[in-house]
């Protein structure tokens, strides 16, 4: 039947001798073993050809899928150069000296500049004492701080903002400014504390103020002097203007701060990427088509840069160029400070201190430069 489906037009006969011939090859145990061979071989073949297939379309499959991106890291702290593990232990008192809380907690102080101790990273906020001891039990710093969980009346408000006062005028130059570069490492490095008030102890600055540091800033909305170096109310007597420049109003304000509120310290801080510093550095004709004020300023600006406009030109490298210029317009004003015959006499007598600053915007870094590298 099969032979005859296969071959319509045979004859019976012929499909008989065909059938016969067929079965009489298949008697043959050679013949046998040769069909099944042919068999196993076409099986083997027919897998090999389908796991081929199926590893091709998976090579192709993930060749077009969109690679799946790696989870975002965590951000990373600030590198530096050696990590000292110490315990702090902290007794909250009131004014009257009766113990309230009793706390201990394990802290990491990292590696700071020569003038910054390990208390100068705590910012006081209510009276406590701490002392902090290394791994061995050894007492290394001691100091009176405030414990911010500890809510003040306004008479305890009151008395903590006048040992904050005497603390703040007991201190020298070099010790207030000790103070700032630590806010601005808490700052730059996520720790920063300020400002955190309650409101009793917000009302206590109605009784005067006795501010840190006088800061010559930018009016430049980027650069928040008082978040910057993460200083709270009271501490900073501000004055700010595009470019930071010091002429007759702003004299007046920097001579109120020394000579009637104590300042010991001015800083004059200019900032990555100003645009009064940049504007001041075009050709004058193009700066004599502002503004008749703003010409006035950067014209002024223009004229204290001279001395090095010619250092400043042959740099090549424009953040390089962008940082030396905002550092010497900083430090001509300051030069325009000490010419004042009043503070150029504090300064010499070690009671004051008049120093530039620039602050990168990209890193959050405070650079305080150092008088002798003007």
């Amino acid at each position: 039947s099969i032979i005859t489906a296969i071959m319509p037009n045979a004859s019976a006969e012929g499909a008989n001798d065909a059938t016969a011939a067929i079965l009489a090859a298949m008697s043959d145990p050679t013949v046998v073993l040769l069909v099944f061979a042919l068999m196993g071989v076409s099986v083997l073949v027919l897998v090999i050809a389908a796991c081929a297939i199926g590893a091709y379309a998976l090579v192709q499959y993930n060749k077009d899928e969109e690679p799946v991106p790696p989870p975002p890291a965590w951000p990373q702290q600030p590198q530096v150069q050696y990590i000292v593990p110490q315990t702090a232990e902290t007794t909250a008192l009131s004014p009257t000296g009766k113990t309230s809380a009793s706390r201990k907690q394990s802290v990491n102080m990292q590696g700071l500049p020569p003038d910054v101790t390990p208390d100068m990273l705590s910012i006081v906020k209510m009276r406590s004492s701490v002392s902090l001891s290394d791994p061995s039990g050894k007492k290394t710093s001691e100091g009176t701080f405030m414990l911010s969980s500890m809510v003040p009346t306004m008479k305890e408000a009151t008395e903590l903002h006048e040992e904050r006062n005497k603390y703040i005028k007991a201190k020298t130059p070099a010790e207030l400014l000790a103070d700032l570069k630590a806010g601005n490492m808490r700052f730059w490095t996520g720790l920063a504390e300020n400002p955190e008030m309650t409101p009793a102890v917000r009302s206590a600055l109605i009784k005067g103020q006795v501010p840190k540091v006088a800061v010559l800033g930018c009016a430049d909305s980027r650069v928040p002097i008082e978040i910057v170096l993460d200083q709270g109310l009271g501490d900073v007597f501000v004055s700010r203007n595009a470019g930071n420049l010091y002429g007759d109003k702003v004299a007046g304000t920097i001579d109120y701060a020394v000579h009637h509120l104590g300042v010991k310290l001015v800083v004059v801080m200019g900032h990555q990427g100003c645009g009064a510093v940049k504007a001041s550095r075009l050709p004058r004709s193009d700066i004599s088509k502002e503004p008749k004020c703003l010409k006035k300023m950067l014209i002024s600006m223009k004229d204290s840069l001279e001395y090095c406009s010619e250092t400043l030109d042959k740099m090549q490298d424009p953040n390089a160029r962008d940082r030396e210029a905002v550092i010497a317009n900083a430090q001509a004003q300051v030069t325009k400070m000490l010419s004042d015959p009043m503070l150029k006499k504090k300064v010499d007598a070690g009671n004051l201190l008049i120093i530039a600053a620039f602050y990168e915007i990209t890193s959050g870094i405070v650079d305080f430069i150092d008088p002798l590298e003007g």
